[in-house]
This record gives C-alpha cells, sequence and structure tokens, in this order.
C-alpha cells in the first residue's frame, strides 16, 4: 500500500493494521473476514493468479462474507473498446484479456462464489469499469448439514427393519455437523456433535 494510502487511515482515528502479503497465499487463517474489497487490481494478474487469488479470498472470507471488485469489463460500447487498448498496451495484453472479455465474474462463480452481481459500471478515458459482488457459497457446512438430515431421516425409515443395530452402527459414518443436534429415539439416543457421532444406550 502507497504511502498516500496510509494517510488518511492515520487522521481518521481509527485502528487499522496493514499488511503486507501476496494474493496467492494471504497471511490469513480461515473465516477471518466479513467483506474483502480489490480496486484495479486483477487485470495485472494471469488467468492462473487470477483464479488462485480468487480462491484464497473465498478461503479467508466468512461463510456468507462478500468480495466486493471494482476493475476492468467487457466495453460498453465500441468507443470504449478502442480506449481500452491503451489499458492492453500499459498493463499486458495476456493480463487484460480476461478482464476486457468479461470472464471475470465466471471465474467467481468458478471458484465457489455464489449470487456473482454487476451492480454498477461507469465509462473512463481508459475503459470501462465494472463493480462487482460475489458472496462466498456455504457448501461445506450445508453438504454436512444436508448429509445429517438424510442420516436421520433415513435411520428413522429403516428402524422396523433394522432395530437398534441401525443406530449402534451409525457410529462413524460422518463427522462436524455444524451446530449440536440431540434426537431421542425408543431406549437410545442418537446425538450430533462438532465432530463426531455417537449413540448412547440409556442404563438398563
Amino acid at each position: 500500500m502507497s504511502a498516500d494510502n496510509y494517510i488518511p487511515a492515520l487522521t481518521s482515528n481509527l485502528e487499522i493494521e496493514f499488511d503486507e502479503g501476496m494474493s496467492s497465499e494471504l497471511p490469513y487463517p480461515d473465516d477471518s473476514f466479513d467483506l474483502a474489497f480489490s480496486s484495479l487490481f486483477f487485470h495485472h494478474l494471469t488467468r492462473e493468479n487470477k483464479i488462485t487469488t480468487i480462491r484464497e479470498v473465498g478461503r479467508v472470507l466468512k461463510p456468507n462474507g462478500e468480495l466486493h471488485v471494482a476493475d476492468w469489463g467487457s466495453p460498453d460500447n465500441w468507443l470504449m473498446k478502442v480506449v481500452s487498448n491503451g489499458i492492453r498496451a500499459l498493463d499486458g495484453a495476456e493480463t487484460t484479456a480476461d478482464n476486457f472479455e468479461g470472464l471475470l465474474p465466471s471465474f467467481f462463480s468458478e471458484c465457489g462464489f455464489r449470487e456473482v452481481v454487476e451492480t454498477s459500471h461507469f465509462n473512463t478515458w481508459f475503459g470501462t469499469i465494472r463493480l462487482v459482488i460475489a458472496i462466498k457459497i456455504r457448501t461445506y457446512i450445508a453438504m454436512k448439514r444436508t448429509l445429517a438430515i438424510g442420516i436421520f431421516v433415513s435411520s428413522i425409515m429403516l428402524l422396523p427393519v433394522f432395530g437398534h443395530d441401525l443406530f449402534l452402527k451409525l457410529d462413524n459414518c460422518f463427522v462436524g455437523v455444524n451446530e449440536k443436534v440431540t434426537i431421542t429415539i425408543l431406549n437410545g439416543a442418537f446425538q450430533a456433535s462438532e465432530g463426531a457421532v455417537n449413540f448412547a444406550r440409556p442404563n438398563a
């Protein structure tokens, strides 16, 4: 970050921490942030680095976290297409091609973001800048929750056939449910907690 960007932060009485790092290997743990913002950055990256960076941003965002991007996009008209050639020449045709072909939103979707929406765009002397918001999908959590519900429902349906042995054999079927859930069926309690699934039979 340039020195010009430090001045407003230092004079606004806000507690802001500035870190340096590579976009392909962000120095933060998983699920750390509610929002990430990128301004005129992605068009400097090769396609491979774009994908890697998007995945890294998805990693550090919390579930339902938002990625806000302002960057060059597909030209709004023929004039914007002509003037964008200056950016292609200055920043490189290889790195800017995906932007001017309007591929950034599709990259966000491919990397696990949902509700990828262009909120606005405006034309400049050098081309069209498009504003995009992408929300991190909760695939892993949703998958675990769906699996847990599926096993519960299947267990209840098969109860008349297999009886209590069914529940005893479910002990290692899945792990890591998002919330703690306890269901009591007949003379046993089937409990799903974060990290493990256990069946508890009451004392005789």
